[in-house]
């Protein structure tokens, strides 16, 4: 679908995306769903407007697991998970990297926090 490569669909490559999978909508159609994922009205839609439509909001339960996942991985209680806390967290030694010396810890953490 994503023809450019750029990650996102602009009008054409959605319309087309929706073809090559067997949907033929009218135009009105198409530009009322096409607006309906591209949330930021930016005239493209990008995977993570695309999953949030798909997804729909969170509901009360999954909120509150991210906040008790994200207050575990927040060792400082500075409200921000950084790489001092991902140090205390994350425990890179099993990583395959790591393991046969490819990789220091600290670029293991800089490349997980990217």
């Amino acid at each position: 679908m994503d023809n450019n490569g750029d990650k996102h669909l602009d009008n054409y490559e959605f319309e087309w995306g929706l073809r090559e999978n067997g949907h033929i909508l009218s135009p009105m159609d198409l530009d009322r769903l096409f607006r309906y994922f591209d949330k930021n009205r930016d005239g493209r839609i990008s995977y993570d407007e695309f999953l949030r439509c798909l997804r729909g909001d969170l509901n009360d339960r999954r909120k509150n697991l991210i906040g008790l996942a994200y207050q575990k991985l927040d060792r400082t209680h500075d409200g921000k998970v950084n790489i001092e806390d991902m140090r205390v967290a994350y425990d890179v030694s099993f990583h395959p990297d790591f393991k046969k010396g490819a990789k220091s810890r600290d670029q293991i953490l800089q490349e997980f926090m990217a």
